[in-house]
């Protein structure tokens, strides 16, 4: 209170989203706009506060500019303060927040979801990051196959052999006992993502037929997406999961037609909050959230796709000759790809498919004359992959893990090493349908191989018993190093630091692997280098280990005749002294 009567002048800032135009669409820049110029505001005059006084001042804002009703359709926000100044530096803030528009038009969850983005990804054969194709990255709802502590990017209802516009026609999900050489899972993973603060989001699973309900995820008060600095991308409110069971944990049976909804309100519907109050959901039965399949409650319905239960991966069927052999593949649900190869690599035949009826089948006629076998190769939408070879003269079928490798000439020399090592879980690629064989392999990928060789063993060791400042506990091949490191296979790429990412010499595999092979017994160091003109070059460290595995047939000179130690390993080459050094 002020002994004296002083006079304030009052003035108004009034800000709301800026947005540009990309395209056909307005997007929120995430920054202010001042519209200040635009607005009327009344109330603005003189006001004269009394001596040991006050007054009231009633300040109304008027903000309904059709420039932004045409690019916010569902309302805006308007914000700012206003200013009482005194003179003389003396002046207060009354900060301000309001909303133009109906308040519960505007939608809660991100509308771009999976089927968006593999559209976008369409041009480049589904090889560009979906983050960097959002005209303004708010996220995007993606339901992405995985297992347990596993996601892939493979999104719903997309092929990796067969990148194409999506259809939810292919949303299918693979039971958990499909036997496929490759899938990307049997479960579920959604990271979702929210525009507005939400009182509850209810993911609810149901049949399609029958209306039994198979799964609820219920998550209350999600507060909507912010921006991740660390991952440098929006990050989702929260993540949902299904793997294709019933409310009883069963599997689901094979053609089940499920149906996803996503239900989501804002904390102000306190009439939708009642309604769930006294529904009784219980999150432990999910059949007691089936009132929200009722059309009463379709506009809380936010997102919605369908799924499909796979029960099987493609199979092939080869007859006639080799001259004249007809190949048919086929699917219980939708078949995506299917391809034939000669024994030298040459493509006989390659299918993109797209058909329209569960279980159709294709027949393709090809000409193999002169070769011995036949590779095939094929894929479904539920991301199953199978590869075979074929032996002509019998017709009998061996499995063949590379022939779903989009980078492994099936004639090359390297075909055999890298089948053994899939097969045995023994080396995977940066993708799940790649190798990169040409590639230089990493002291990391040595480690990984030997330690699934042998078994992967436990060990006592930890992160924190390593010496290396760039392993933590979240390194993914920590496992491997911690045992291979323990049983003093591997030393660190200098005093501090392992360098897992450093690419292998000829040399440093011929000692991890001599290193390795002492713990099953005792190694002959005996093998002849004189053979090579550049012996000489080998490192003092390297010489035993590098003559036991010349010695032992693990390594052998490269084309020119050359041993050369000091030349880096490819992962056509690893796959091929892994092979060896576990059969032998």
């Amino acid at each position: 209170m002020t002994t004296f009567s002083f006079t304030v002048q009052l003035a108004a800032e009034v800000v709301t989203d800026a947005y540009e135009k990309q395209g056909d669409t307005y997007y929120s820049r995430m920054t202010p706009m001042d519209i200040t110029g635009e607005v009327n505001v009344s109330g603005l005059e003189p006001v004269t506060v009394p001596a040991r006084g006050e007054k009231t001042v009633t300040v109304a804002i008027s903000a309904d500019l059709p420039r932004l009703r045409s690019v916010f359709s569902n309302g805006y926000f308007v914000e700012g303060y206003i200013t009482a100044d005194a003179g003389e530096g003396q002046a207060v803030h009354a900060a301000f927040l309001g909303y133009c528009g109906d308040w519960s038009a505007a939608p809660i969850l991100e509308p771009v979801d999976f089927r968006d983005v593999q559209d976008a990804l369409l041009p480049s054969g589904g090889k560009d990051d979906y983050w960097d194709l959002l005209a303004v990255n708010m996220g995007a709802n993606l339901p992405r196959l995985g297992r347990s502590g596993e996601t892939t990017d493979r999104l719903l209802g997309e092929s990796g052999l067969n990148p194409g516009r999506h259809s939810d026609l292919y949303n299918s999900l693979s039971r958990k006992d499909v036997q496929a050489m490759y899938s990307a899972g049997h479960l579920l993973n959604i990271e979702l993502f929210t525009l507005r603060n939400a009182a509850r989001a209810v993911m609810l699973v149901s049949d399609q037929d029958t209306g039994a309900v198979y799964a609820v995820q219920d998550s209350p008060w999600l507060v909507k997406s912010q921006y991740n600095g660390y991952e440098q991308r929006m990050g989702g409110s929260s993540n949902y999961q299904w793997d294709g069971t019933d409310s009883g944990g069963n599997p689901l049976p094979a053609g089940t037609r499920a149906r996803v909804d996503f239900y989501a309100w804002l904390d102000y519907d306190k009439e939708m909050e009642a309604v769930y109050g006294q529904s009784g959901s219980d999150y432990g039965a999910p059949e007691t959230y089936r009132w929200l399949l009722s059309e009463e409650y379709a506009p809380y319905r936010e997102w919605s796709f369908p799924v499909t239960i796979d029960g099987a991966a493609p199979t092939v069927n080869v007859s006639g000759d080799a001259g004249n052999l007809t190949v048919t593949f086929q699917d219980d649900l939708h078949l995506a790809y299917a391809a034939v190869w000669d024994s030298g690599g040459r493509l006989l035949s390659e299918k993109r498919l797209t058909p329209q009826t569960a279980g159709e089948s294709v027949s393709v006629t090809v000409d193999a004359s002169g070769a011995e076998e036949i590779y095939v190769a094929a894929e479904d939408y539920a991301s199953n992959a199978v590869g075979y070879v074929y032996d002509l003269e019998t017709l009998s079928a061996a499995e063949c893990p590379a022939a779903i490798l989009t980078d492994v000439n099936k004639g090359a020399w390297y075909h055999e090493a890298v089948d053994y090592v899939r097969a045995k879980d023994l080396m995977e690629g940066e993708t799940p349908l790649t190798f990169q064989p040409q590639e230089s392999a990493t002291r990391a990928q040595v480690v990984s191989a030997l330690y699934a060789a042998a078994g992967s063993p436990s060990t006592s060791f930890s992160a924190g018993d390593l010496p290396f400042t760039d392993i933590s506990a979240e390194t993914p091949y920590l496992p491997a190093l911690t045992w291979a490191y323990g049983q003093g296979i591997v030393d660190g790429y200098n005093e501090n630091t392992f360098g897992g990412m450093a690419s292998v010499t000829r040399q440093q595999l011929a000692v991890m692997l001599r290193r390795c092979a002492q713990l099953y017994g005792p190694v002959d160091p005996a093998g002849d280098l004189s053979g090579f003109a550049d012996r000489s070059s080998v490192a003092d460290w390297a010489r035993d280990g590098l003559s036991w595995a010349v010695g032992e047939g693990l390594i052998a000179g490269r084309s020119s005749g050359v041993l050369d130690p000091q030349g880096l390993t490819t992962r056509a080459e690893l796959a091929q002294i892994v092979m060896r050094f576990a059969e032998g």
